[in-house]
């Protein structure tokens, strides 16, 4: 049974249509996803379905006393209240009075009493989604939840929408994960149209090909009609019979008709330097704001193609972290050594590299009529369409740009920049996931070293070679791989850790001193374990260089056209390697546990 359904919407920006005869059902209960481009209306038609737009022409049904609620991107909270009384106000019959507690607290608000409007854009925003979460609505519309929540927070909210949450859901997201593990249909708005695919983030990907194929096919059957049409009236038939008139009208509709929209595939590039023998190091590095520690006693060091992702909670020092690299703060003890070759380009989560009175000509390319990226070089109009600026939207201020379209403009600037280090600090934040793409390609291309800040988790299991954890407390942890990798080292963390306390003996309930000594602790190793463990580090090193070298050269674009079979068996050695450091960090973690300090 439908709690929504739309029919008919239509819905114009001055020339452009973003909204061309949408038609739009979600069932009680339904888990749907909202993708497109930046800019193809998912916020304007998420507002007409929620009622806080209206379309120019079209209808919006809503079943019998259903209870709709929008999480906007930067929703409008009033002053004087506290979050804790917000999300109160919400509490819906069949939830607990302790969920508005709960909740808020699983999004990272602890300040329940603070004055909302005292609080960051971020906060608000998780406040905002505590209060929709709490109301248990028979439709939540949610733009874009997982922005500014870190990695942990966002699978708390994805295991909480599969599971806990009873209404229905439309959510609008770029996070990939979060599709794959929430939805069971997703929407795609382009051109206008919209689509329906069966599945989360995969099956859509799937989907679409398929459908720009058939595109493509219907295209090109259009056109050759076209052809054979167009060369009959050229001959000029001196009679014109129904049947001729008929043939022409066919072809009048066929000439009018508009070529497919296509998903235009676009790439980055970056101008690279040499890289020298030391890149960047990090020695005993201890980084703290007033007395708490967040990082304490790290190494670190930076290889040729080495991608490294920082995780941690909101908090826990990830932007610190970078700005101590960087040198833009003194650490508290250690050392960080660039080498003499290190030219680094950095991108910071608040786009403040952008002058708000420019205009994104002018922020980009500082007037000038042509860019270089490295050797090459583009007029400045063709390198802005890249970053699909055009037209129009050239002139336009950076004042008026949407949190995508800055996002595109600060690395469009940031990709001019001679570089051979990447850092940069939530790189993914409002990005679509063309652009994604096209990042992540250049990423794996790249052949200098990054430091990635990302809550994207798709993102870093992509690119990354190795995960740094924060733990916000001064506690570190280098994982080897992408975002799975640091999910089974985090489960295999969990799962010792629970063995361990299930193993400690139960103090008698009536003891005076239950409680009052500490669990023993798990059996010691071996010596033969001792040796083993001596020797894992090393071998886990050891792999980690050969994956990066093995992904540096399964990226080179000669080797699938000139070496296929070398390329397939450099798949096939890569995926046994992987298997392998999967194996012995496994094995790590469980002799890490038992080893003690």
């Amino acid at each position: 049974m439908p709690v929504l359904d739309a029919k008919g919407l239509n819905k114009s920006l001055g020339t452009r249509v973003l909204l061309d005869g949408v038609d739009v059902t979600i069932l009680r209960g339904e888990k749907v996803g909202l993708v497109g481009d930046n800019g193809s209306g998912k916020s304007t038609l998420g507002k007409i379905l929620a009622g806080i737009a209206q379309a120019d022409t079209g209808d919006v049904r809503l079943r019998r006393e259903a209870r709709v609620r929008y999480l906007e991107q930067d929703p409008p909270l009033p002053a004087g209240k506290t979050p804790l009384e917000l999300v109160s106000a919400e509490l819906h019959e069949w939830n607990s009075p302790d969920d508005p507690v709960r909740i808020l607290s699983h999004l990272g608000i602890d300040a329940l009493d603070q004055d909302v409007a005292t609080m960051s854009g971020g906060e608000r925003r998780r406040v905002a989604l505590a209060a929709v979460l709490v109301a248990e609505p028979d439709l939540a519309i949610l733009d874009e939840p997982t922005n500014h929540l870190d990695a942990e927070t966002i699978e708390w909210l994805e295991g909480h929408l599969a599971t806990h949450f009873r209404g229905a859901l439309l959510v609008i997201t770029h996070d990939r994960w979060l599709l794959d593990r929430t939805v069971g249909r997703t929407l795609e708005i382009a051109g206008g149209r919209l689509f329906s695919y069966e599945g989360g983030w995969e099956a859509f990907l799937l989907g679409q090909g398929e459908r720009l194929r058939a595109e493509q096919r219907s295209e090109a059957n259009r056109r050759n009609f076209l052809r054979t049409e167009i060369e009959w009236l050229r001959r000029q038939p001196k009679a014109r019979s129904t049947k001729q008139k008929a043939r022409i009208d066919r072809a009048t509709a066929a000439m009018s008709t508009d070529a497919p929209t296509e998903a235009r595939a676009f790439e980055f590039r970056v101008s690279e330097e040499r890289l020298g023998g030391t890149i960047l190091e990090a020695k005993n590095l201890t980084v703290s704001i007033g007395q708490r520690t967040l990082v304490r006693d790290l190494t670190l060091s930076l290889g040729k193609g080495t991608r490294i992702g920082i995780v941690g909670r909101s908090g826990a020092g990830k932007t610190t972290l970078l700005r101590s690299l960087l040198g833009e703060r003194e650490p508290g003890q250690g050392e960080v050594v660039r080498g003499k070759r290190t030219q680094i380009a950095y991108l910071d989560q608040m786009r403040s590299d952008l002058d708000e009175t420019l205009t994104v000509y002018d922020a980009v390319t500082g007037g000038r009529p042509s860019v270089n990226v490295g050797e090459t070089e583009y007029s400045s109009y063709s390198y802005l369409e890249r970053f699909r600026f055009r037209g129009d939207a050239v002139r336009q201020k950076v004042a008026g740009l949407s949190g995508g379209e800055r996002a595109r403009l600060s690395l469009a600037r940031l990709l001019l920049t001679s570089a051979n280090v990447l850092v940069l600090d939530e790189p993914t934040n409002d990005l679509d996931v063309m652009t994604l793409g096209a990042l992540e390609e250049l990423l794996l291309e790249f052949s200098g070293a990054a430091l990635l800040v990302s809550h994207d988790r798709y993102f870093l299991d992509r690119v990354a070679t190795a995960v740094l954890v924060l733990d916000g407390s001064g506690g570190t942890a280098h994982v080897q791989g992408g975002y799975s990798n640091y999910e089974k080292w985090r489960s295999s963390l969990r799962r010792n850790r629970e063995a361990s306390a299930a193993e400690a003996p139960q103090a008698p309930l009536l003891s005076p001193k239950a409680g009052s000594e500490a669990a023993p602790k798990p059996k010691k190793l071996t010596y033969a374990e001792r040796l083993e463990y001596d020797k894992l580090m090393p071998k886990i090193e050891a792999l980690g260089v050969e994956l990066v070298q093995l992904d540096v050269a399964l990226s080179d674009p000669e080797l699938y056209t000139t070496r296929r079979a070398e390329a397939a068996n450099l798949q096939a050695l890569r995926q046994a390697k992987k298997s392998e450091l999967d194996l012995l960090e496994v094995r790590w973690l469980e002799l890490e546990e038992r080893r003690g300090p």
